[in-house]
């Protein structure tokens, strides 16, 4: 009787194990990743929307950002005006030689994710990208530090 209570019990236990691995891989996928900060920065720098380039900071940093636009602009423009305004194509920028910049002299960036290296909740990616302004390209390679807060990681600091 001893012996057919064992195989039972082991299958039990193969089954819950197996379980738990396949629950843990698929939660580990759903979960946020740095790459997925950086990816939201770079597609709301490229959409003109400032407050969602500044939700991408840590909360501590974006507050000083916010507090940036409001002591330039002396309360008159937010985040959200400025971002408005531009995704109506309302030009923000000076005038270059007479000419009127288009939307296509708007800057554009493209950033790519070459390391990424995780360490509980902090992160380091090696990223290179190009900034593409009034039909010039300047490449760059920077260290972009992350933090994990509930759940999200933050842009917390960008080295060279």
């Amino acid at each position: 009787m001893r012996k057919s209570i064992v195989l039972p019990a082991l299958l039990l236990a193969a089954l819950i194990l197996t379980a738990s691995i396949v629950w843990y891989n698929i939660a580990a996928r759903s979960r946020p990743k740095p790459g997925d900060t950086i990816a939201a920065f770079e597609s709301a720098f490229n959409r003109y929307d400032l407050d969602g380039m500044v939700n991408c900071l840590d909360p501590s940093l974006a507050d000083t950002a916010k507090d940036i636009v409001s002591l330039v602009s002396g309360d008159k423009w937010n985040l959200s005006t400025v971002s408005a305004l531009a995704k109506a194509g309302i030009p923000l920028l000076p005038i270059i030689s007479d000419n009127l910049i288009t939307s296509e002299d708007l800057p554009k960036l493209l950033l790519s994710v070459s390391k990424m290296e995780i360490r509980d909740a902090n992160a380091v990616c090696e990223v290179s990208g190009a900034v593409s302004v009034i039909r010039h390209s300047f490449d760059f390679s920077q260290q972009v530090k992350l933090i994990r807060l509930d759940q999200m990681w933050y842009i917390s600091k960008v080295t060279d």
